[in-house]
This record gives C-alpha cells, sequence and structure tokens, in this order.
C-alpha cells in the first residue's frame, strides 16, 4: 500500500467527508456512538465487523481532549494532533476515518510523514501559500452558512474573511453571530454582500468595527484589500 494509494483515500474522505453518514441505518450509529461520547470511528468498525461476521481489527485511533478542552487525535496512545497539517476538528475526524480504513496496510511513519505535508483538497481551506508571514486559504467551497462556519470554527484565533458572491436566496442569520465571534476583518462583494452586512450587524454581540466591514468590487481588488490590511501571523 504506497503513500500514493493512502493520499488518493484521504481525497475520497476530504472531499466527501460525510460519505459514510448516507445510509440511515450508518448515520444511527455515529448519532449514538456520538451521544454516548464514545469514538464513532473505532465504534463505528466494530459494528460493522460484526455485522458482517468478520474479526474487528485492533483499532490503535481514539480522540479525546487535552487539559484546556481542545480535542486532540491518538495514535498508539500518542498525541499526533501536531502533525496535521490542516486546520479543524473536521478533518482531525477525516484522518480517523482515514487510517481506520488502512490499519494494518499503511505504516504509521507513511501516515504521520502524510499529514505533516498534506495541504487539503483544492477549495476546502486549502493552504494556497504563506506571503509575508500571512497565511491565505482557499475555502470556495464554503458556498453556504454551514460551510463557512464549519471554516471558520477552524481557526483558534480571528480571522480575516472575504465573502459573498451569487444570491442562492438563503438566509443568513446564522452566519453573523459566528463572524461576530470569529472574524476580525470582513471584506464583503458580490450580490450577497448587503444581507451577510445586516445579518452581521444585526447579531447579538456586534459592536461597530467589531468586526470591521469593507465592502469591495470586483473580487480582485476584495482580496487586495485583505492582503493590504494582513498583518504577519493572520
Amino acid at each position: 500500500f504506497s503513500p500514493q494509494r493512502f493520499l488518493c483515500l484521504c481525497q475520497c474522505f476530504f472531499q466527501c467527508p460525510v460519505i459514510i453518514y448516507y445510509h440511515p441505518a450508518v448515520s444511527a450509529v455515529f448519532l449514538l456512538t456520538q451521544l454516548a461520547g464514545k469514538n464513532p470511528v473505532n465504534l463505528f468498525i466494530r459494528i460493522v465487523s460484526a455485522f458482517l461476521k468478520t474479526p474487528a481489527p485492533d483499532i490503535r485511533i481514539g480522540m479525546d481532549h487535552d487539559a484546556d478542552g481542545m480535542q486532540r487525535m491518538l495514535l498508539n496512545g500518542e498525541d499526533v494532533t501536531a502533525d496535521i497539517r490542516l486546520p479543524g476538528v473536521h478533518n482531525v475526524e477525516n484522518y480517523m476515518a482515514a487510517i481506520a480504513a488502512v490499519e494494518g496496510l499503511v505504516p504509521d511513519g507513511i501516515i504521520r510523514d502524510f499529514a505533516r505535508t498534506f495541504n487539503g483538497v483544492e477549495h476546502r481551506i486549502e493552504l494556497v501559500r504563506t506571503y509575508h508571514g500571512v497565511r491565505y486559504y482557499n475555502d470556495s467551497i464554503a458556498s453556504s452558512p454551514s460551510r463557512t462556519i464549519a471554516g471558520l470554527r477552524s481557526f483558534p484565533e480571528q480571522v480575516i474573511l472575504i465573502a459573498g458572491g451569487y444570491d442562492k436566496h438563503i438566509p443568513f442569520d446564522v452566519l453573523g453571530p459566528e463572524i461576530v465571534e470569529h472574524v476580525k476583518l470582513l471584506v464583503l462583494c458580490g450580490a450577497t454582500a448587503g444581507k451577510i452586512r445586516a445579518a452581521v450587524e444585526q447579531a447579538p454581540g456586534y459592536r461597530p468595527d467589531h468586526p470591521e466591514i469593507l465592502e469591495v468590487t470586483p473580487f480582485q481588488r476584495a482580496v487586495e484589500a485583505a492582503r493590504d490590511r494582513a498583518q504577519p501571523g493572520d
């Protein structure tokens, strides 16, 4: 099992992270294990193994919390969260699923080396580059409030967010509070700029310039505005 094949498998999980939720029975298993506070990947594999009447592998992966309450991934009891280049708890869960799928086939060293260098698939919190100390991420797949919220929650610090675009006629109310909490500069463009701005300004906890909001068109100028306001570490 080569590193290239592990890459293909990870791309499958990262492109379709909810693939194992599609069947109602599978979704129920995951929901029950999460409600029970258990590791859904581990229990899922054991339940499926029992259903297929095959021996369950010795699962060596898990997730718990550190002293600060942050979730972390364990491999053979060792905290390997720092090995994962991609931000976000959901990406830790994606890795857990990928590792479980190749249990016994891929050496731990290959998995950890891969995690340290993999930037993700295109458009999904993809690290494009670091320029003058500023990290630039492409999360253009986040074209709905729920996906945008998942992206914002992936970073421990407040971010600069470029948002807006085609109007799908969906509400942005749930996005407003998340932007207030996770964004320090909001750069808006496109047809939905006004709707997103209203959702932010009407959100609980919003204060003028917290976050600061700019409306800039076209998109290239929005990117330039974000670049000009960014500081090393952003």
